[in-house]
């Protein structure tokens, strides 16, 4: 009730398509079955028939695309498992998924430098339909940590900037949905 009453549709996404993006079709998991994964929810990509993922982080407790912790684990059903959660899991844009998984910390990094003259996560969270949807091609922290140690960004300044930036938009298709 909590999280409801805390939650406030900040992007107006569809209460039907949030709640589905609740549930994963096809399956029960206990707690201590889940692992750091992404999965597929009922939940769809507004215009498409494309499923939702949801990002699993279990470093510290279960928590559900970086915003939501299991407060109750395991309630069996007859039907499935019931993980009790302390917020609504809105629908989740790719800055979401890049802040929930620890396997993209150093593009995050680099994504919010203070030094880039593009604001990529703005851009990135946008939902507007002129921008968005994106594919993103999202370098791991190993990738992009040898890319930063290549060009040696703390000491070239604003060469450093404009290739960091160049690279970084390489890396996105805007406008698509593009599935592998």
């Amino acid at each position: 009730n909590e999280a409801f009453e805390a939650f406030d549709n900040p992007d107006m996404n569809e209460l039907n398509n949030i709640l589905s993006n609740h549930v994963v079709v096809g399956t029960s998991v206990f707690s201590d079955q889940l692992s750091n994964s992404y999965v597929s929810t009922a939940a769809v990509l507004p215009g498409t028939e494309n499923n939702l993922s949801l990002y699993i982080n279990t470093d510290e407790n279960v928590v559900l695309n970086g915003e939501s912790t299991v407060a109750i684990a395991d309630v069996v059903a007859s039907n499935g498992v019931i993980h009790a959660v302390d917020a609504v899991i809105d629908l989740p844009t790719v800055v979401d998924f890049a802040l929930a998984d620890p396997t993209f910390e150093t593009l995050v990094a680099a994504l919010t430098r203070e030094d880039l003259q593009t604001d990529f996560v703005s851009i990135l969270s946008s939902t507007d339909p002129t921008l968005a949807p994106f594919t993103v091609f999202a370098p791991t922290n190993d990738a992009f940590g040898a890319l930063l140690e290549e060009l040696d960004v703390a000491g070239l300044g604003d060469i450093a900037e404009a290739t960091l930036s160049a690279t970084l938009m390489t890396h996105v298709v805007s406008g698509e949905n593009v599935l592998s």
